[in-house]
C-alpha cells in the first residue's frame, strides 16, 4: 500500500533526495498506523510534531489506508 506523506519545517530534512519537493510517496505493509509511519521515517516518538490525515487531524492510532495523505509538521510557535 502506498500513502502520500508531505513533511513540513524541521521534517523536510527526511524527505529522501531527488523528490523534488516536501512530498514523498511511502510504501508499507498493509495494515499500518499513524505510529508505523513515523518509525517508517525515522520520526521519534518524543519528536514535537503535528499530524494531518486526509486533511484532518492525524492520531497515532489511526490505521492508513491505501492513498491516504499524511502530513506531518512541526509545531508552529507565535504570539507577539
Amino acid at each position: 500500500m502506498r500513502v502520500l506523506v508531505k513533511l513540513f519545517g524541521g521534517f523536510r530534512d527526511r524527505v529522501p533526495s531527488g523528490t523534488g519537493g516536501p512530498s514523498v510517496w511511502v510504501d508499507l505493509e498493509d495494515g499500518p498506523n499513524v505510529e508505523a509511519l513515523l518509525t517508517h521515517l525515522g520520526i521519534q516518538e518524543e519528536e514535537p510534531k503535528e499530524i494531518i490525515r486526509n486533511h484532518r487531524i492525524g492520531k497515532l492510532d489511526h490505521l492508513l489506508q491505501d492513498g491516504d495523505v499524511v502530513a506531518i509538521f512541526s509545531p508552529l510557535a507565535g504570539g507577539g
